[in-house]
């Protein structure tokens, strides 16, 4: 499931909330553990800056999604995997579109993008959204 950053904003170190400004010094991390998911963090905000300089902020990711496509043509509609599967990010971003989906695709490259809408209708499940 998707869930918020458990360490919040203030846990980021180095360039992660900088909004393309330069590298802040390294904060003090009261441990080892919280020094380790700060430079994780650092990592995945270059990661993403790279694809898209205009990213300010991880809103929310999950470490692993699988895409399904709906498939509404043919003999037998229905769900169909995607072959898109990876982490997910929803960010935001400096300019329109404000709010992004991505999937970092782990197969071939090709990710995942979406710009978020107010009047998306999710279908939310246990499992599935």
């Amino acid at each position: 499931p998707l869930s918020p950053d458990p360490l919040g904003a203030a846990a980021w170190c180095y360039s992660c909330h900088t909004s393309g400004a330069a590298p802040l010094r390294p904060r003090s991390c009261a441990s080892r553990a919280k020094r380790t998911v700060c430079r994780g963090r650092c990592v995945m905000m270059d990661q993403l800056r790279q694809q898209d300089p205009n990213i300010d902020q991880v809103v929310v990711y999950s470490k692993f999604v699988v895409a399904y496509q709906l498939q509404q043509d043919g003999p037998t509609p229905g769900w169909r995997k995607a072959n898109i599967e990876g982490p997910v990010f929803i960010v935001r971003r400096h300019s329109a579109p404000v709010y992004q989906l991505i999937v970092k695709n782990n197969h071939d490259g090709t990710n995942l993008i979406d710009d978020l809408h107010p009047e998306w209708e999710l279908d939310c499940q246990s499992k599935y959204i």
